[in-house]
C-alpha cells in the first residue's frame, strides 16, 4: 500500500521529534547527576593531614580531577565565594588539590591560567589521594570549608549541575558556613558534579615518542541514548 507523501512526512517529524526528545532527557539527567559521594564527613580537620593543621587561618579547599571539563564551572563559582572572602579582614587560605592517579602527569596549563584569576591559590599535587581520601572527596569539585579552630563547616560541590555555572543553594551554603566561622554549625553537605577522582576508566591517547597516556576519567565522556 502506498502512503499519501503528507502522511510519510508527518511520520518522519514525528519519529525526529521523539529521537529528539529522548536524547535531551538523556542528556538533562547526565547533566543532573552528582558524582560518587563523599567517602566521609569530617566535622573537623584531620590531625594527620600533609596538608598541616589550621592554626588560626581558615582553610578553602578544592579537589579537583586535572581532565575533568566540569572543573572550570567550579572554579567560576567558587570566584564568587572567594570574592567575599577577599572583603574579609581575617586571612583565608584557598588550596586547589589536583587528585587522583591521573595528577601524576601534571595539570593542564589552562588549568594554571585559570587559577590565576583567583589571586593567591596554592597548588597542591595528590596522585596518591591520601590528602582527599583524609577530607572524603571523591568526585572532582568537592569544596571543603573549615575555620581557624579546625570546624568543618561546609563539604560538596558547588555548582547546580556538571559544567553549569550559576547562584544555586549549594553555593549559597558554602557562602553561610564561611560567615559562620567560630560557631558549631552542622555541616553542610552538597553533591558533587564531576568527574570520579578514583573511578577512571584508562584510555591510551595520543601515544608519542615516549610512550605517554593519560586517564579520561569516566563523565568526560558523552552521553549514550542507551544510559538508564
Amino acid at each position: 500500500m502506498i502512503r499519501p507523501l503528507g502522511l510519510t512526512w508527518s511520520m518522519a517529524v514525528g519519529a525526529w521529534a521523539v529521537l529528539l526528545a529522548g536524547s535531551l532527557a538523556v542528556v538533562h539527567a547526565y547533566m543532573a547527576r552528582p558524582g560518587p559521594a563523599a567517602s566521609v564527613v569530617p566535622t573537623r580537620w584531620p590531625p594527620h593531614t600533609d596538608l598541616g593543621q589550621p592554626r588560626g587561618v581558615a582553610r578553602l579547599l578544592v579537589f579537583v580531577h586535572p581532565e575533568c571539563p566540569c572543573t572550570d564551572a567550579t572554579l567560576s563559582n567558587l570566584s564568587v565565594a572567594v570574592q567575599g572572602l577577599a572583603e574579609s579582614a581575617s586571612p583565608v587560605d584557598l588550596t586547589v588539590i589536583i587528585s587522583g592517579p591521573a595528577a601524576a602527569a601534571g595539570h593542564p596549563q589552562s588549568l594554571a591560567r585559570r587559577l590565576e584569576t583567583l589571586g593567591k591559590v596554592t597548588m597542591r599535587t595528590d596522585a596518591d589521594g591520601s590528602i582527599a581520601r583524609d577530607f572524603g572527596a571523591a568526585t572532582s569539585g568537592h569544596v571543603v570549608w573549615s575555620d581557624g579552630e579546625g570546624r568543618v563547616g561546609f563539604c560538596g560541590g558547588i555548582t547546580p549541575g556538571r559544567g553549569h555555572v550559576g547562584p544555586c543553594e549549594s553555593l549559597s551554603m558554602l557562602t553561610a558556613a564561611m560567615q559562620n566561622r567560630g560557631t558549631d554549625q552542622p555541616v553542610q553537605v552538597t553533591p558533587v558534579y564531576g568527574c570520579p577522582i578514583f573511578d577512571v576508566r584508562s584510555q591510551v591517547t595520543g601515544i608519542g615518542a615516549a610512550g605517554s597516556s593519560r586517564d579520561i576519567p569516566i563523565c568526560c565522556e558523552q552521553p549514550q541514548g542507551n544510559e538508564p
